[in-house]
């Protein structure tokens, strides 16, 4: 989940999966793909690197998943 302002300034966490554009009309508007369409007051360039962020830890944790798998055969073959 990636964290939004509200246009009242109220915090609201999204998952970045359902977000399908992001558009400025001159408020960032978020369209997902459940035809909703969030208003919020963060950047497109904001939100877009919370996007990027959540997507590298997501890949950063299933690495080191694999590495923890790996070093726990590595001890049970011994």
């Amino acid at each position: 989940m990636i964290l939004v302002h509200t246009m009242q300034g109220e915090p609201l966490y999204i998952n970045p999966s359902m977000i399908e554009t992001i558009r400025v009309t001159p408020d960032t508007v978020l369209f997902l793909s459940t035809n909703k369409r969030i208003p919020v007051k963060d950047s497109p360039e904001q939100i877009v690197d919370r996007i990027v962020a959540y997507r590298q830890r997501i890949i950063e944790d299933r690495r080191d998943a694999r590495i923890m798998e790996m070093l726990d055969e590595g001890e049970n073959n011994e």
